[in-house]
Parts: C-alpha cells; structure tokens; sequence
C-alpha cells in the first residue's frame, strides 16, 4: 500500500500521485531435495504512476510493473 504524494517539493511542476495497493501471492512445495514455487506479483493488475516530472517541457511517469506470473524450480545438492 502506498498513500498519495506529490512529485516534487514546491508548486512548479508538481503533480498529486494518487495512492494505490498492490497484491502479490506465492504457494509452493517441497520433496526431498525438489522444491517448486508458483508466484504473481500485481495480481489486480494496478495502473499506477509512481513518479511524473514535466522535464525539458515533456510529461514523463514511470508506472508500476504489469501482473506477472511464473514458476520457480529449485534443487539443493
């Protein structure tokens, strides 16, 4: 969870950053030396700015990462 902010200190080209949530989730299991991981990350697939500036006269935001979803397999030797 992030609360509202704005992008900068002062009134010149300051923008209000509106809050936002973002869930993530993993499940996995392990048998003697295996173990496998499924994970997601931004499960509600949240559009977010998380910094916008108005630099050289052109408004630019970098934005949260996509849900994305995989698996991790693992091995201990």
């Amino acid at each position: 969870m992030t609360g509202s902010m704005f992008s900068s200190v002062g009134t010149v080209d300051n923008y209000y950053l509106p809050g936002y949530t973002t869930f993530d989730a993993a499940a996995g299991f392990a048998k003697d030396a295996w173990n496998v991981q499924f994970f997601a990350q931004n499960l509600g697939n949240k559009v977010a700015s998380t910094y916008t500036s108005a630099a050289q006269f052109i408004v630019t935001e970098t934005v949260l990462r996509p849900r994305i979803a995989g698996v991790k397999f693992g091995y201990k030797f």
